[in-house]
């Protein structure tokens, strides 16, 4: 069951770097009405500049998540084919990823606390849940 659910999260991972890129996500969003809840249309604004302004709590969040992902692809590249073990002892592996999630769990935290009302807020809050899977219950 435990390998069912790391694997789907595993997928989920790989699927999401491969098709959003922060460029696209952001046309989508000011097509769907996003100027509306923060974001302006940078076309309008500055026709001369070729990036938008970024929403500072969407690049600690974009940051947070790929350094998320890139820990996590990682991981199943050095278990590869290797059984899923949750026990710290018998699997450094999982110890060294949960370094690297540390600090991922404390911008999903500060941004869950300092920003509640932020778009990124909920996804971070899913984040750090969706990462409990990683630390043994006890």
């Amino acid at each position: 069951m435990m390998f069912l659910e790391l694997n789907k999260h595993y997928e989920a991972l790989k699927e999401f770097l491969l098709i959003y890129h922060e460029d696209d996500f952001e046309d989508n969003l000011q097509e769907v009405g996003g100027e509306g809840i923060g974001f302006s249309n940078p076309k309008s604004e500055h026709p001369t500049e070729n990036k938008p302004s970024k929403d500072p709590i969407f690049q600690e969040y974009k940051l947070a998540k790929e350094k998320e992902t890139e820990a996590i692809l990682r991981y199943y590249e050095k278990r590869n084919l290797h059984p899923i073990e949750l026990s710290s002892s018998l699997n450094q592996e999982l110890v060294q990823l949960q370094k690297e999630l540390e600090p991922v769990l404390l911008v999903y935290a500060t941004i869950t606390r300092e920003h509640p009302k932020s778009l990124w807020a909920r996804d971070a809050r899913d984040s750090l849940e969706r990462l409990r899977v990683w630390w043994p219950k006890g």
